[in-house]
């Protein structure tokens, strides 16, 4: 989260958002001044109104709208396969290892994929990586009895065509770009089952990454960070990318944000004197409206005057964001003729390849 910054003076912090709740509640604008169960109402009330406002409710003409400041971009970087030295030990009990010769693992592969043809099977094992443990050692995710190769070198190779999300991560917006200048074509979303069919159908198995898929993280138990065994976490997701890239790429794509709440400004340590919620200073009437409106809920008044006032307050916002997002909220337009290279009306054609070669 980038460090505060000074705001207009017509931004509210969550300092006085806390005075201000506490004032309709009768608790006085003193949040020290509070008991412990006082505070607990307010920041519950300002957590609440957060998430109605973030997402909104349809708006009077049946609409659903998306803040543009809840659509930031992210870069990523997918990296080439690595297949130094070799593989000598694979174990599939409870957080199990896989053990290397001959080579010093670098730091990325601590959340790929570890690929190997089994020498007895003759079988492809994929097992997600959990942890990197030392330079020759992993600690494998999803490894099964099958998996299992002691006291052999086999080849091997680590691939990076799963990529962790982080917890703010709420969903992709449109298609992926890979770094500019590249001549690549947009990496195109698709279903899960698609990408698995793909990986079991199609002969070609590493190359430009062509699609993608998101899906949740398999193993609720594991946060990929290192926290194990814990029940109730955020749910993650990650990307899964088809082919599995053969090369180091830049990539970007717009994603939803899902902001924090007041538990995390305080864990973290923020000032709430030099706090402001995400989003434009004009926005910030709104926001308080909303949680005034969940207010008259925990006070007994759910048809009361800040209810009407935050109907009136999310259209002026809205009206607001749609002005400042531009042609944004004007639908896709999925023909590209008006972007400065276009060919008439013509849509993109699929990318072709052939010996890991764009046509």
């Amino acid at each position: 989260m980038p460090p505060a910054t000074p705001h207009s003076s017509i931004a509210i912090n969550i300092d006085a958002w806390r005075g201000e709740i506490g004032r309709y509640f009768g608790f006085g604008r003193s949040y020290a001044a509070m008991t412990s169960t006082q505070q607990a109402d307010v920041d519950a009330v300002i957590d609440r109104g957060l998430r109605q406002f973030y997402a909104p409710p349809l708006l009077a003409d049946g609409s659903s709208h998306i803040w543009s400041f809840m659509r930031p971009t992210m870069n990523i970087v997918v990296h080439a396969p690595y297949s130094t030295g070799t593989l000598t030990l694979v174990d599939s009990t409870p957080n199990g290892i896989a053990n290397f010769s001959g080579t010093t693992l670098p730091t990325w592969v601590s959340q790929a994929s570890l690929v190997y043809t089994h020498p007895t099977t003759g079988i492809e094992s994929v097992i997600s990586i959990h942890a990197k443990t030392s330079n020759t050692a992993l600690e494998l995710e999803n490894a099964v009895v099958e998996d299992e190769v002691t006291a052999v070198s086999i080849p091997y190779i680590i691939t990076d065509g799963i990529q962790a999300l982080p917890t703010a991560f709420g969903g992709i917006e449109g298609d992926i770009t890979l770094s500019a200048g590249s001549g690549y074509m947009p990496v195109r979303q698709v279903g899960e089952d698609q990408i698995r069919e793909m990986f079991l159908n199609t002969a070609i198995q590493t190359g430009v990454p062509a699609y993608f898929c998101v899906r949740p993280w398999r193993n609720p138990g594991i946060d990929r960070v290192g926290n194990k065994g814990q029940i109730g976490m955020y749910t993650r997701y990650e990307l899964v990318f088809f082919p599995r890239p053969d090369a180091t790429y830049r990539m970007s794509f717009r994603y939803l944000f899902v902001f924090p709440g007041i538990a995390d400004y305080v864990a973290t340590g923020e000032l709430m004197t030099d706090l402001h919620p995400p989003g434009m200073a004009y926005h910030h009437e709104t926001m308080l409206a909303s949680c005034l409106a969940v207010a008259e809920q925990f006070a007994d008044s759910p048809n009361g005057e800040y209810k009407d006032y935050l109907s009136k307050r999310m259209a002026a916002s809205v009206a607001l964001d749609r002005k400042m997002a531009g042609s944004a909220y004007l639908g896709q337009n999925a023909d590209r003729s008006d972007t400065l290279y276009s060919q008439g009306r013509a849509p993109h054609k699929a990318q072709i390849t052939y010996n890991n070669v764009l046509y």
